[in-house]
């Protein structure tokens, strides 16, 4: 009987884990956490937004951090914006890098500005970044030997 016993929890620790894989693979419930939103009742909700300028701040052989700095405007002041970079199995040319937008329930419809910012040194392609919004992305190079790269 203790062999049946063990085999049976054993089994069922690996259901739990598989379970857990399952649920905790990127989504919009990522993007809110990386948002640092709070709010775990499940009222937040996360997905691409636009964005009107994106830039490398910081590209030249001198600096050791590279940030991408991106602004534009929500439709509502309750929007917590990030950027996420994608995930890649190897160094793609661009690296693509998402621009989320989680709203609360609580925002009014008041256009709002945002500025967000991402170290990018271990998320850039072997050209440049992608910065991805809903309707629009933006291909930056990165210049390695001048100033910041142009919008």
């Amino acid at each position: 009987m203790g062999i049946r016993n063990t085999v049976v929890r054993t089994l069922a620790a690996t259901g739990m884990i598989a379970s857990s894989v399952l649920l905790t693979q990127a989504g919009p419930a990522q993007a809110a956490d990386a948002a640092g939103s709070g709010d775990k009742g499940g009222d937040t909700t996360c997905s691409v937004i636009d964005f009107d300028k994106a830039a490398i701040v910081g590209a030249t052989t001198n600096t050791v951090r590279r940030e991408l700095v991106v602004t534009g405007t929500t439709a509502t002041s309750g929007v917590k914006v990030t950027l996420v970079p994608l995930t890649y199995i190897r160094q793609p040319e661009f690296w693509g890098i998402e621009v989320i937008g989680c709203a609360s329930p609580i925002g009014l419809p008041v256009v709002t500005p945002f500025t967000a910012r991402l170290n990018i040194d271990s998320t850039i392609g072997t050209v440049g970044i992608e910065v991805i919004g809903a309707t629009k992305s933006q291909q930056i190079p990165l210049i390695l030997t001048g100033g910041p790269a142009a919008f």
